[in-house]
């Protein structure tokens, strides 16, 4: 789970943009879109709830941090360009 943080960043910067994309739309599971598609509002600490896992924390913001910067760098790259001179 903590490389999801950057797994997105550094495929896109490897030229594996759209390997990347695929991964961030994927809605079967282990993925963001199934969370998506059972309900889910926040993300969560495993990929699937079984087992071991069913006791494991909903909530975690950090989580999902990776998949929307992501979003923000490499689909909207919007950057503060400096003061011409």
């Amino acid at each position: 789970m903590v490389v999801s943080k950057i797994m997105l960043n550094v495929l896109s910067e490897n030229g594996l943009h759209s390997t990347a994309l695929k991964v961030a739309t994927k809605q079967t599971p282990p993925s963001w879109g199934a969370w998506l598609q059972e309900g889910s509002t926040t993300c969560r600490e495993a990929w699937v709830r079984t087992g071991a896992e069913l006791g494991a924390s909903l909530n975690h913001g950090y989580l999902c941090g990776g998949v929307v910067e992501w979003m923000y760098v490499q689909q909207h790259p919007f950057r503060v360009l400096p003061k011409p001179s």
